[in-house]
């Protein structure tokens, strides 16, 4: 009697299900909303035009930037803490994060409240968006309190509750985006501040009433013997988020810095031209990455073999880069009907940047997925040279080509060159370690995907 006759699974279902249900749940979500996004983007453009587009992105940037520092960028280390340990072990080490994210948070706020011009300044925020900073602490506090939660529910395994809850909040986003950007034409900024807490506020809403369903374990991980302050476990979650936190406040000063050139040197009208292009290139990038990042970072972490990492790495390389290259190839052809469908006619100037960011990303999720590699190997040395290296590149790229190109189309090429440099460091790390071997099909679909991505725009380079 065959194998199959006797209930046992296929071999091809074993190492492909988990990748593909996962991929399944979150990018379903993060496609749902995308669409919702790119609907509030459609109304903030339409009601707002481009300068209100460009002060909210600045705050969203702030409140990003205030996010990395208040919660140590340590979302994964948390993940990686909350699986790894258990019983007092675990309850210890989510117990000392807390307390640790809690006087981190109020820090950052306080900082906000006190000290607003020189962040005004520091962000290149148009005048009149100073007062704004300091009602900023309360988004920011409560978008805290969201990575803590969705943390816990990654850790649990909860990816399509937590798909759930990103779309529930773009739903928020796009609810709210009309009278925001209406009020903000009016003159009343401090309605973009409202708009970011109602989506922060929803976020923290549905991840506790998630979490809630979800009682019992998350009782059992945090109730019971155990300290509220553990010295050792602080020092476990450091030496991971430490290295992310350091990586994460020089990604988000990096693109702060090269927006303020651009605000300074081209005004806010070309600013929001950018900020159009980075949003959709970000947005459909992120399509593809958020699939994956309930699956990559355990999976490679569980591989205890040098074969076992290869085998998910060329999994990875051989499904996530062609979904990408598909992607891009179809905004590459259509990108002026897609700003237009996005935002509106005012902001084709953008396809002079959208052309460039686009073929980073390729080379962005190449790199994402490398880069895995190095975490799920607790190699955080190699991980943190990479990251600064690619982001010194960006900045010196950005800041070099501003004369020749102009900031703004300047800042797209140097997202290119520098997701280049990023991807060559990870694959010359990936594949100098022992063992970790890609397999021939994973490095000819990634190529073949690389090649459609620079023909396709190359050949739709120049149509309007």
């Amino acid at each position: 009697m065959s194998s199959l006759a006797l209930g046992a699974v296929p071999a091809w279902r074993v190492r492909w299900q988990p990748l593909l249900s996962s991929m399944a749940k979150s990018g379903t979500g993060a496609l749902i909303s995308g669409l919702l996004m790119a609907v509030a983007n459609k109304l903030l453009a339409t009601t707002g035009g481009p300068a209100t587009v460009a002060v909210l992105a600045t705050l969203q940037n702030i409140r990003q930037a205030a996010v990395v520092v208040a919660t140590g960028n340590g979302q994964t280390a948390l993940i990686q803490g909350a699986c790894a340990l258990d019983g007092q072990c675990r309850r210890e080490f989510l117990r000392t994060i807390a307390v640790w994210s809690l006087i981190a948070t109020a820090s950052v706020g306080m900082a906000l409240i006190v000290a607003p011009a020189a962040f005004a300044r520091w962000t290149g925020l148009p005048d009149g968006g100073e007062p704004l900073l300091a009602w900023m602490a309360i988004p920011v506090t409560v978008s805290v309190a969201f990575v803590y939660a969705a943390a816990l529910l990654s850790a649990l395994g909860q990816a399509g509750r937590v798909a759930t809850v990103q779309t529930i909040v773009a739903l928020v986003m796009a609810c709210g985006a009309w009278p925001a950007a209406r009020a903000a034409r009016s003159g009343h900024l401090e309605s973009l501040v409202l708009l970011l807490f109602a989506t922060a506020a929803a976020s923290v809403a549905l991840a506790l009433i998630a979490l809630w369903r979800l009682r019992g374990t998350c009782r059992e991980w945090i109730r019971g013997t155990g300290r509220w302050w553990s010295a050792d476990a602080l020092r476990r979650f450091l030496s991971v988020s430490g290295v992310l936190l350091i990586t994460g406040c020089v990604a988000a000063a990096s693109v702060v810095q090269v927006r303020s050139r651009i605000l300074a040197t081209q005004g806010v009208e070309v600013t929001g031209h950018f900020d159009a292009a980075w949003s959709i290139s970000m947005n459909q990038v992120t399509l593809v990455l958020a699939s994956l990042q309930t699956y990559a970072l355990p999976s490679l972490a569980k591989a205890r073999t040098g074969e076992a990492c290869a085998a998910e790495l060329s999994r990875l390389l051989l499904v996530a880069p062609l979904c990408a290259a598909l992607t891009i190839s179809v905004l590459a052809l259509g990108k002026a009907q897609v700003l237009s469908l996005l935002y509106s006619e005012a902001f084709h100037p953008a396809e002079a940047y959208l052309r460039w960011t686009l073929l980073g990303d390729y080379l962005k999720v190449t790199s994402w997925i490398l880069s895995m590699a190095m975490l799920a190997a607790a190699d955080t040395r190699a991980f943190l040279l990479a990251d600064l290296a690619a982001y010194g590149t960006f900045g010196f790229a950005a800041w070099a080509l501003a004369d020749r190109a102009g900031a703004a189309e300047g800042a797209a090429i140097a997202f290119v060159v520098m997701y280049g440099l990023h991807a060559g460091v990870c694959g010359w790390y990936v594949f100098r370690q022992s063992g970790r071997r890609i397999s021939r099909s994973a490095i000819v679909a990634w190529a073949g995907g690389l090649a459609a991505v620079v023909g396709v725009s190359w050949w739709a380079w120049k149509i309007p």
